[in-house]
């Protein structure tokens, strides 16, 4: 990549997907899709409750997934 970017995380839970859905909407998928084609790797992070939907993203957009995170902390980052 050019800008050596080489993952996003995504957060599910009120960002990509609404609390009341989980639909994203298509153009937002294409995208994925499509950075994934680029080379960039993919992450779910979620420390919401609704499991079942970070499973279900996982599978359709074939994303590992994080689950039960914690809130991130500035010293968390700087080890990394």
């Amino acid at each position: 990549m050019q800008l050596g970017i080489r993952g996003v995380i995504l957060d599910l839970d009120n960002t990509i997907v609404s609390e009341d859905d989980i639909y994203l909407c298509p153009q937002a998928e294409n995208c994925i899709k499509q950075a994934k084609l680029a080379g960039l790797s993919f992450f779910i992070l979620s420390n919401g409750k609704r499991h079942y939907l970070v499973r279900y993203w996982s599978k359709r957009a074939n994303i590992r997934t994080i689950t039960h995170a914690k809130k991130h902390f500035r010293d968390l980052f700087a080890k990394q």
